[in-house]
């Protein structure tokens, strides 16, 4: 009999439950896979999310394996890492112990794709992103399941993720996801997996571990593609502060979330006042020359001293009771004139700088 993967997993954990075993064993000789109006006897939370692509109307049914099947969870990652070609050691396979202690743990209907969620109350790693897989024997062949298992993870409180520096901080870029922090390689230990060979062109096999935040607005930094450089990962990689050790680098992505919340809490406090809508997601090179601009937000460095302002071109007279969405754009302090006299809700002036425009999309 040819079965799902998830359900073939789920029939060898439950072979000390006869009763149990029967009627998967039931369920599947009519049904490749466990339907979802059955699925509450065997994995009680189930739901169908929807791919994140622009103009996608592709969902994908996914169960939460959290609680009840840990192990189950961890064997669908060992099988997709089995199938991998390379880089499988990118795909972290945890104990089963840290599995049993996570309230998320998604897997695709199939059992191909996943992720999972660590703990609120995990000191170390506490709502981070974690083991993301997709086995390459995938029956749909769609990468666009784990952004949206990615999407969905961030729904149930994810909001931190580490991974090397290979093609997946621009990955993770695309899904809305921002660097804070990084790990020089070379200076932490690599899986017991890991092939050198394999990752010869990242940093001669050592890449560095970077440390990113859900930022879907792109208030930290605007996305980036490392493959192209553009615009100017490296300049944005560079620029990141280097850390000694996990701990220190979650003590900075907490940091990162509440700037994160604060800012976009100024924007809409102040948006509201004037009766604006923000749309599209936040421009880090605003072009034009000088120009007139009112603030919403301010970003303020460690020693409390604004670095950026958030805020929106002056409408002036062309704005009319149709034109309430608006651009939001961020500008380093310096370009600000008469900074110490600036108000937020109040018009500014912009100094004139040429620079790269940056394009986004979404949603504030």
């Amino acid at each position: 009999m040819i079965m799902d993967r998830l359900a073939k997993t789920l029939l060898t954990k439950l072979t000390a439950d006869a009763a149990r075993v029967a009627r998967l064993q039931t369920i599947l000789a009519t049904n490749r896979a466990i339907p979802v109006t059955l699925l509450p006897e065997f994995v009680a939370d189930a739901k169908l999310i929807k791919d994140p692509t622009p103009n996608s109307d592709q969902k994908f049914l996914v169960y939460n394996l959290a609680n009840a099947y840990p192990d189950a969870f961890r064997e669908l990652i060992v099988n997709a890492k089995d199938n991998m070609p390379k880089f499988a050691s990118s795909v972290a396979a945890r104990p089963t112990e840290m599995y049993q202690k996570m309230d998320t743990l998604l897997v695709t209907q199939d059992g191909r794709g996943g992720v999972g969620v660590t703990s609120s109350g995990d000191l170390v790693s506490a709502d981070e992103l974690t083991s993301v897989f997709n086995d390459p024997t995938h029956a749909n062949k769609n990468k666009n399941v784990i952004g949206a298992l990615c999407e969905e993870a961030t729904k149930r409180g994810a909001d931190k993720l580490r991974c090397y520096d290979t093609i997946l901080p621009g990955y993770y870029s695309n899904l809305g996801w921002s660097p804070v922090c990084k790990q020089v390689g070379g200076t932490f230990d690599y899986p017991a997996d890991w092939k050198k060979d394999e990752y010869k062109k990242f940093n001669d096999g050592n890449p560095d571990r970077m440390f990113m935040v859900n930022d879907p607005n792109r208030i930290l930094a605007p996305k980036f593609d490392p493959k192209a450089d553009a615009p100017g990962y490296q300049k944005i990689k560079e620029e990141l502060p280097a850390v000694a050790s996990v701990d220190e680098a979650f003590k900075l992505q907490v940091e990162a979330n509440a700037k994160i919340r604060q800012i976009t809490l100024q924007m809409h406090e102040t948006l509201e006042a004037k009766d604006l809508v923000p749309t599209g997601k936040i421009d880090h090179a605003p072009g034009g020359g000088q120009f007139t601009a009112v603030p919403v937000a301010v970003e303020r460095g460690n020693d409390g001293q604004i670095i950026g302002v958030y805020g929106y071109k002056d409408l002036g007279s062309q704005r009319s009771d149709r034109n309430k969405e608006i651009g939001i754009f961020r500008i380093p302090a310096d370009r600000v004139k008469d900074l110490d006299a600036m108000k937020l809700g109040e018009k500014m002036t912009v100094k004139a700088v040429v620079q790269e425009q940056h394009q986004g999309r979404g949603g504030l």
